[in-house]
C-alpha cells in the first residue's frame, strides 16, 4: 500500500461518521420542522414495549403539534418521555 492509499482509507473513515452523524440530526430536525421547541397537545400518555432484544416498559406520550410543519399541516408524533418509566 501507497500512502495516498493509506490516507484514503483514513479519510474515507472520517466521512462516513459524519456522514452519520449529520443524518441523525435531520431525523431530529425534521420532527419539528427545524425548531428546538414547538407547542404541543398532549393526546394520550401510555408505556410501550421496545422491539425484540429489548424489554421493558417505556413511558411515551402521543403529541398533536400546535403549529403546523409547511402549509396548515398539524402532525401528530409519539415521543419517549425521558427519566424513570415506572408506572
Amino acid at each position: 500500500m501507497t500512502i495516498n492509499q493509506v490516507s484514503r482509507i483514513k479519510n474515507n473513515k472520517n466521512t462516513r461518521l459524519k456522514k452519520k452523524i449529520e443524518e441523525r440530526k435531520l431525523k431530529k430536525e425534521k420532527k419539528l420542522g427545524g425548531s428546538p421547541q414547538i407547542k404541543g397537545l398532549t393526546l394520550k400518555i401510555y408505556t410501550m414495549t421496545p422491539k425484540k432484544p429489548n424489554s421493558a416498559l417505556r413511558k411515551v406520550a402521543k403529541i398533536k403539534l400546535k403549529r403546523g410543519l409547511g402549509k396548515k399541516k398539524k402532525k401528530i408524533i409519539i415521543e419517549k418521555i425521558p427519566g424513570k418509566t415506572k408506572s
